[in-house]
């Protein structure tokens, strides 16, 4: 097989957009305008964090198999060059001006997003004879189930479903058929992680862990739910008000720590933008599989469990993390 193009559906706005415009407003200030843009790079970068987050090396080993797989600058003491497949999308979406923190009673600002039920395809094309494009596809199923595209995708934003798979002979075929969502998951993290032994899925739970995650931004576990919300507008925005929740100061869960400890706690717990950005090592994302809406929180190692955190502090983190899940599932503990 050569080539092979996949039929997407949009399920939660997805603010994704390239180079904004300038537009002067009448007190003089200059304000950027983005419209949605779907960029094939997106959905590439996507699909390297996920790899990243499978494998067991880090730092410059990581490094050489990644270009191996990408491409990337080579020179005489690694490896390197063009990407062994070329990737395109074709959609006729249209950006809608849309909230991306609908949570917020204050911040209620609008930049460009596609919305909900857009359909668009992306295409991957074999470019070298040893381009094991099958791999690539899994790995692209994978990353269409964990984790969404653009701005906000780590709070469940740019979710979308694949649909059908076209191969190059024009057959057609849904790529997780009639399997039920932890089952397509362990499929294709197995044809993906370095240490496929690693991976575990609990008897009777909606999770799939994994063990030895000793780097930073390592998949630790997955769960999953079924949504309560039918559209993806909904979910997006029940995401979006439980991170919000979670950090309240006020929760049981913050007894008896001082203010300046719940920032630091939940920052590390759930990421932040005081002080400087970090990143939130709990992805949420959304997608359905078999009609049905499911949310997904992946949680992936972050300082606390690769440095000499105190074992109470890891512990706070943890507990911080497991309540933004249960709040996620309409569950408390």
């Amino acid at each position: 097989m050569r080539n092979v193009t996949y039929e997407c559906r949009i399920l939660t706005p997805m603010f994704i957009h390239g180079a904004g415009s300038e537009n002067s407003s009448r007190d003089g200030r200059v304000k950027m305008i983005y419209d949605a843009q779907l960029l094939a790079i997106a959905f590439k970068s996507s699909m390297r964090f996920w790899w990243r987050a499978l494998q067991s090396e880090d730092g410059a080993e990581l490094l050489e198999k990644e270009k191996k797989l990408f491409g990337g600058v080579q020179d005489k003491d690694s490896s390197g060059g063009r990407c062994p497949f070329d990737i395109s999308v074709e959609s006729n979406l249209s950006s809608e001006q849309k909230r991306p923190l609908p949570h917020s009673s204050q911040k209620k600002f609008t930049t460009g997003a596609f919305a909900e039920n857009g359909t668009f395809s992306v295409k991957f094309l074999a470019r070298k004879r040893n381009c094991d494009l099958k791999f690539y596809m899994s790995l692209f199923e994978l990353a269409s189930l964990l984790g969404g595209v653009g701005q906000r995708a780590r709070r469940g934003a740019g979710s979308y479903v694949i649909e059908n798979r076209i191969d190059g002979d024009g057959n057609s075929v849904n790529p997780f058929g009639n399997d039920d969502l932890k089952k397509c998951l362990l499929e294709r993290m197995y044809s993906i992680a370095a240490d496929p032994g690693k991976i575990q899925s609990p008897a009777k739970k909606q999770q799939i862990t994994c063990s030895g995650a000793g780097a930073l931004c390592k998949i630790r576990k997955v769960d999953f739910v079924v949504s309560a919300d039918s559209t993806g507008a909904d979910i997006f925005k029940h995401i979006s008000d439980v991170s919000h929740k979670v950090r309240n100061p006020l929760d049981s869960i913050y007894k008896g720590l001082k203010t300046d400890e719940v920032n630091r706690y939940s920052g590390m717990a759930l990421g932040h933008v005081d002080k400087g950005r970090l990143a939130s090592p709990v992805t949420v994302s959304v997608t359905e599989i078999l009609g049905k809406k499911y949310i997904l929180v992946v949680t992936l190692t972050g300082d606390c469990d690769v440095k000499q955190t105190a074992t109470s502090e890891q512990a706070i983190i943890h507990k911080i993390q497991e309540r933004f899940i249960l709040e996620l599932s309409g569950q408390r503990s």
